[in-house]
């Protein structure tokens, strides 16, 4: 059937199973209770300016359903309901398009879940003026549903500015949907109610541009609360948003509880904000993500716009990750400009073995803070913060940190380049500065607590940008290529790390501990020596000890253990031991061990490649799993994060069959997870998730169930939700899919709480005025401390009795120790003389 003039409809149009309706150049007008129905095999084409709106301008119709089977394929056709629509409107409804039986008319309705699987298949097509755009039901097969060169929109005509606009699009559950060269946007109107342009529960879909005429023609997100709204929890179902643009949004792209996201490629330009400690404003906002790939995105504060001069006012917030996780992850080479924080690690972005978010490689153009590290209530110490090595210290042009920060402005104390707020140490590793660009901080532009930055030279290869940080994103391997790759770098990591294992306290960190701590003091030579020749490959757990033994490892002593242990200045645990001690270290003791700090000593350097190695590893794991999840490829994602898995892999594998409506198999290996093997602090959401597990297998199972009507269950939901941690946020995000809350980020920042510490410092006690030369013990028997305190440098000589110089050796200045080994000598009495510009000291001692 064709139709090509205009008609004005009270009732539901239905067009029945194996009909086709065509619309050619015609305007139908629907009343407020019609609908168009197109049943499963049946099709609607809406072509050649073709207009489907309401018959009165200050009303809402229903919208078209399209009805689907969730049980077939999309293969062929004629199994799900089909909607064309070429140069096509559809305004004024509802719901522009339900991909369902039934329309929900209120953002509290919810979308039915029994009848997904309907197609749109959309080009040049105009959404405009509707409550909801495009919803989608529930449909865990590959989709043939696409949207190009379409247009959502709201402007100053909508019928009923009390009614807000929701979204232009909703995916839930669904897979392989195409967003290419679209435009969202809300003109024309001033509107405090929520508007998104697209939100997504649990979905995989790809937001893109188009080649046109060889130019690039890139989506478009305009004054929305979120461009972007992606949710779900340990989910399978990636997006990947590229080459868009977002203007004006207060959230660019927000996403929660997604694996394997991809941000490339975009420009972001953001509000202006002006709260100082409440930030509400983001450009890309993560929490509960892991292996995400955030790359060569460009991201501008509204008052900095290039071409239009100094800027005012800084827009809140470039880049936020929340809770991230201790997995290997990186935001590289994105462009952060005229914002208050340009980029916050917020919480757990940190395994207690250093992994974790790596922030590589941005061009910071005036921000206030470029980076700034936060903690989080409820997570360990351990790990809080972000990867402890940022970047590396190979001879390598693309091993250091890379990034260009913001210039320092003695006259802002407000402009600093990195703020690290009470989480663990990272070492930062920069290149030389080169020209224009500014890739070494300042130590004034550095905020510290307890001395938890680092900052050390990378390399003496010049920075040059297009070398030092070239995109990863382009011309990806092959899969083939890819697992390769990871296969090779984890071989060598395992090599690697089997040497170390074997080098750090010599194989067996309790036994030495032990030997330690049951250590006399008769034994302090013996005990030294054996220190000593485990080092430089001394673990902190042996050094605190080390340091706690006093009555065997004196100053001289313990001194000489950590100098040869340069990574003990880079431990706050092992500093602070040496400073508790009842005799404290001097000054200039303590200044030779803390110059440990500028030190990358053998143990560190094997770490380091270790690290590089795993960086690498994750590079390829990540664009293998990104690839896989892009192509539904479901056996092969579970096989890839049980094959190299970090530590929430078990919770992903089994939440994974939910994915494909599963819920059983996801029960059972829930049940098979060894909670042993998850980090205690997230072993507890082992537990919440079986649950969870319960309550979504009852949700997919039984038809009648209505969780709303449950009020046990809905309270256990709501009480989890409150928490931060991974069960507690996919709590909060499965009622968010229900229509039972929504959630809206924000960060709390105070500046006041900064205190600022002198980077690459220690202070410690004053120490007491001593004697100009010392020695102990005395008598001796195989070794003797020569304590001494000089002004200029000095010569030091023991003379047996008879007067013959036993040794000679040259001192630095200030108040020192050494170790000299008397074993060699014969019993008697010997003098040690300390020489300093022509004054002579003196002191007896007596060897056994």
């Amino acid at each position: 059937e064709s139709l090509n003039l205009g008609y004005k409809f009270f009732e539901t149009v239905q067009i029945e199973a194996g009909a086709t309706l065509n619309l050619n150049n015609t305007t139908l007008n629907f009343y407020k209770s019609a609908k168009v129905e197109v049943a499963r095999g049946a099709k609607l084409n809406l072509t050649n300016t073709s207009k489907l709106t309401s018959a009165c301008q200050t009303e809402f119709w229903a919208g078209i359903e399209v009805w689907g089977d969730p049980a077939l394929s999309q293969t062929p056709a004629t199994n799900q309901g089909l909607l064309v629509i070429n140069n096509g409107t559809i305004e004024n409804a509802k719901s522009a398009v339900t991909l369902a039986r039934s329309i929900p008319t209120t953002r509290g309705e919810g979308i039915p879940t029994g009848t997904g699987g309907g197609i749109i298949q959309s080009e040049n097509a105009i959404f405009k003026n509707n409550i909801t755009g495009v919803s989608f039901a529930p449909y865990t097969k590959d989709s043939l549903s696409f949207f190009k060169n379409c247009l959502f929109t709201k402007n100053n005509l909508y019928p009923n500015n009390d009614v807000p606009l929701e979204y232009h699009i909703s995916l839930n559950g669904n897979v392989g949907i195409k967003i290419l060269k679209c435009t969202f946007e809300v003109t024309g109107i001033t509107s405090n109610n929520s508007s998104i342009g697209i939100i997504a529960y649990n979905s995989n879909f790809r937001v893109d541009g188009l080649m046109k005429n060889q130019l690039y023609q890139r989506s478009v997100f305009s004054n929305l609360d979120f461009g972007i709204y992606a949710y779900g929890s340990l989910t399978s179902r990636n997006f990947c948003v590229r080459n868009s643009v977002f203007n004006g949004c207060k959230i660019g792209v927000f996403a929660s509880g997604i694996l394997g996201a991809r941000i490339t490629e975009n420009r972001m330009i953001q509000h202006k904000k002006n709260s100082d400690i409440n930030f509400k404003s983001f450009g890309i906002y993560m929490e509960y993500c892991t292996n995400y790939n955030i790359q060569l995105d460009t991201i501008i504060g509204l008052d900095f716009l290039p071409g239009q001069g100094q800027y005012k006012t800084h827009s809140e917030v470039g880049i936020c990750i929340t809770n991230s996780g201790p997995s290997e992850n990186m935001v590289y080479n994105n462009t952060v400009v005229g914002f208050k924080r340009g980029i916050i690690a917020h919480g757990e972005n940190r395994s207690p073995f250093g992994a974790g978010l790596c922030i590589k490689c941005n061009y910071f153009i005036k921000n206030h803070y470029d980076i700034e590290i936060l903690p989080l209530e409820g997570i360990p110490l351990s790990n809080l913060g972000i990867r402890r090595n940022q970047g590396s210290n190979a001879n390598e042009i693309t091993a250091p940190g890379g990034n260009v920060f913001s210039d320092f402005d003695v006259q802002n104390p407000y402009n600093l380049n990195i703020v690290n707020r009470y989480t663990p140490l990272i070492n930062y590793y920069f290149h030389p500065n080169q020209n224009d660009f500014y890739v070494s901080p300042l130590k004034e532009a550095v905020i510290i607590h307890n001395s938890t930055v680092f900052l050390q030279r990378g390399t003496e290869i010049p920075y040059y940008r297009n070398l030092a940080c070239p995109p990863k994103i382009r011309n990806n391997p092959s899969a083939d290529v890819l697992f390769q790759n990871a296969l090779s770098f984890s071989n060598q990591m395992d090599e690697k790390q089997a040497v170390l294992n074997y080098l750090i306290d010599k194989g067996n960190t309790t036994m030495l501990v032990n030997e330690i701590s049951t250590s006399f003091p008769s034994q302090s030579l013996e005990l030294h020596d054996n220190l000593m020749q485990t080092s430089p490959f001394m673990s902190d757990t042996a050094l605190i000890e080390a340091g706690r033994k006093e009555d065997v490892l004196n100053s001289a002593l313990i001194r000489d253990i950590m100098v040869a242990n340069p990574h003990a200045a880079k431990s706050s645990v092992v500093m602070n031991v040496l400073d508790q001690r009842a005799n404290p270290l001097p000054e200039t003791m303590m200044l030779e061990i803390e110059s440990g700090i500028a030190i990358i000593g053998e143990k560190e350097s094997l770490e380091l490649e270790i690290d590089d190695l795993s960086q690498n590893l994750f590079d390829s794991r990540s664009l293998l799993l990104q690839t896989y999840l892009s192509s539904n490829q479901m056996d092969s994602t579970r096989w890839l994060l049980e094959q190299y898995p970090d530590p929430l892999s078990p919770l992903s594998v089994a939440w994974s069959f939910f994915d494909e409506n599963m819920p059983d198999q996801a029960c059972i290996r829930l049940q098979e997870t060894d909670i042993n093997g998850i980090a205690s602090h997230h072993s507890t959401d082992a537990t919440d998730f079986m649950e969870l597990a319960l309550i979504k297998k009852r949700l997919f199972t039984d038809s009648t169930y209505i969780l709303f009507n449950d009020s046990i269950t809905l309270d256990f939901l709501l009480n989890l939700s409150s928490f931060n941690h991974n069960s507690g946020i996919f709590a909060r995000n499965l009622l968010s899919s229900l229509n039972l809350g929504f959630y809206e980020p924000h960060i709390e920042v105070n500046d006041s709480s900064l205190k600022i510490s002198p980077i690459n410092s220690q202070k410690h006690n004053d120490i007491l005025k001593k004697s100009n030369l010392n020695v102990f013990p005395n008598p001796s028997d195989n070794f003797i401390i020569i304590e001494y305190n000089t002004e200029t440098n000095a010569n030091l000589s023991i003379f047996s009795q008879s007067g013959q110089i036993v040794s000679s050796q040259s001192i630095k200045p200030g108040y020192q120790q050494l170790l000299l080994r008397t074993a060699h000598l014969p019993s008697g009495i010997y003098i040690a003389c300390i020489t300093e510009a022509g004054s002579v000291h003196r002191a007896k001692f007596t060897k056994k």
